[in-house]
């Protein structure tokens, strides 16, 4: 069905191993996750980092020819929700399953990231130019910015453009839906048209 559709990359919240299976010989692009309930144990244990690296990743690459090409390493981890319950593991998490990845010598062919919430980041000025990491994890995200640029691996983002509509009744649906021609928003000589391309330039300044 996938293929079917044209779908060429594929997000995974967890490694499951049928589903990791039936995407063998597919050729789509899999990216494994380690759910946040995990992040603990592979921050202080890299012996736990390189077992779930050789079992939902080495052996699905090797066996069952998955074309994996990242590893999640949480989700979302810094949500405001989440009051800090993963703040002081998912740093540590990273670099052990990076060090897991370079013993297997996968370093080259999968490459680790951290999913974040747009939330890591705000605006004092309501424009993408007055963007900037939240202040209580601004130290972590460049730390942890630096080791994905240092190691070649990228920095994600989940954007959900939508979620403005919830948090404000008068929002403009057609700037949430990619239609918001009519009225855009100008940042120093930068239009935004839509929701999704103002996150993005929130992220890139």
């Amino acid at each position: 069905m996938l293929r079917e559709n044209g779908i060429q990359k594929v997000k995974l919240f967890d490694a499951e191993y049928d589903t990791l299976r039936s995407l063998g010989k597919s050729g789509i692009e899999v990216m494994v996750g380690i759910p946040n309930d995990m992040l603990s144990t592979l921050a202080s244990s890299l012996k736990a980092a390189e077992k779930r690296i050789a079992k939902n990743v080495s052996t699905h690459i090797s066996t069952n020819n998955v074309n994996i090409r990242y590893v999640a390493v949480g989700n979302e981890p810094f949500l405001s929700s989440y009051n800090g319950s993963y703040l002081n593991t998912t740093f540590p998490a990273l670099i052990n399953i990076q060090t897991a990845l370079t013993k297997a010598d996968l370093q080259n062919q999968v490459k680790v990231t951290c999913p974040l919430n747009a939330d890591v980041y705000e605006t004092s000025t309501k424009l993408p130019s007055g963007g900037d990491f939240r202040a209580n994890i601004r130290d972590l995200m460049i730390t942890i910015v630096k080791f994905l640029s240092d190691n070649d691996s990228p920095f994600t983002v989940n954007i959900y453009p939508f979620i403005s509509l919830y948090n404000d009744a008068s929002f403009p649906v057609d700037y949430a839906f990619f239609d918001g021609i009519s009225k855009p928003v100008s940042d120093g000589g930068t239009l935004y048209n839509n929701m999704f391309d103002a996150t993005l330039g929130d992220i890139l300044f």
